[in-house]
Formats: structure tokens, C-alpha cells, sequence
């Protein structure tokens, strides 16, 4: 997994305050081999959905190493018929990252004891200290300050 270094700044959704552990490029060659898994899993999966697969995770920003993990699980987890190209799209892991600001509202909900499960990170797409969970730290090699 990429450091927060890595991330790119278009990774970070603002509203939610959560990065994705993706980052790079869908390639053809990835996109066509899940498209190929896809339809063995699920045989009853029309074809006129390929393209639109392709075209929706370019536009959601997939990466290779993304698609292949929303594929993965839902062919572990899919329990229907047939999958939705919003079942693929839909799939990310992300981390929080918290503002200097969330996290006093954390301390006021939950006392001071919040200051231990957090650490500021290096994180070049804000301009402000972010911090996140040492839990989440240590999972996605995130680099501290």
C-alpha cells in the first residue's frame, strides 16, 4: 500500500475526511482480465455491461490493484443473480484522517483518552496538520511526523 506521501491530493474525500488506499492507473490489460473473471463468476452477466464497467471505474478513479480487489469480493460476497456495476464501483478501502478540530469534538465526546489511538501524519495534500489512528498507521505504512 502507498504512504500518505503517495497518496494523491484527489484521493481525499473533504466531506468525509477518509483517503482511499488506492492509488494509480487502470490499465486495459486489468481492466479486460476482470471483466473476464467477472463474466466466469457470474455467466448470466450481460456483455453490454463490459464496456460500461471499463468506463465507470476509469470514471471513479479505479486502479488496477482497486478493481481487482471490488472484484474479488464480489465474487466472495455477491449473493444475486447478477451484479450491478454500482456492486463494482462502490468498493474502496479508506482510512480517516482527522483535523485538529475533529478531534477536540472527538475529546469532547470521548475524553482525552482519543490523543493515544491518533498521530499527525505526513500528509501533503492539506496545508494543516492531519492526524489518524496508530491502528491505521501501522496497516497502510502511513508516515508519521
Amino acid at each position: 500500500m502507498k504512504s500518505s506521501r503517495e497518496l494523491l491530493p484527489n484521493t481525499l474525500r473533504l466531506n468525509q475526511n477518509e483517503i482511499s488506499v488506492y492509488s494509480g492507473e487502470l490499465t486495459p490489460r486489468c481492466a479486460i482480465d476482470q471483466v473476464v473473471r467477472l463474466q466466469a463468476a457470474f455467466p448470466r452477466l450481460p456483455a453490454s455491461m463490459h464496456d460500461l464497467i471499463i468506463e465507470r471505474a476509469k470514471i471513479h478513479g479505479f486502479s488496477d490493484q482497486r478493481l481487482t480487489d471490488a472484484i474479488d469480493n464480489l465474487i466472495d460476497n455477491f449473493r444475486y443473480p447478477i451484479p450491478t456495476i454500482a456492486d463494482i464501483v462502490g468498493y474502496d478501502k479508506t482510512f480517516r484522517i482527522f483535523s485538529y478540530n475533529d478531534l477536540i469534538k472527538l475529546v469532547e465526546e470521548f475524553g482525552p483518552k482519543i490523543w493515544e489511538d491518533v498521530q499527525i501524519i505526513e500528509f501533503p495534500a492539506s496545508k494543516k496538520p492531519r492526524w489518524a489512528y496508530i491502528d491505521d498507521i501501522k496497516k497502510y505504512n502511513l508516515k508519521v511526523k
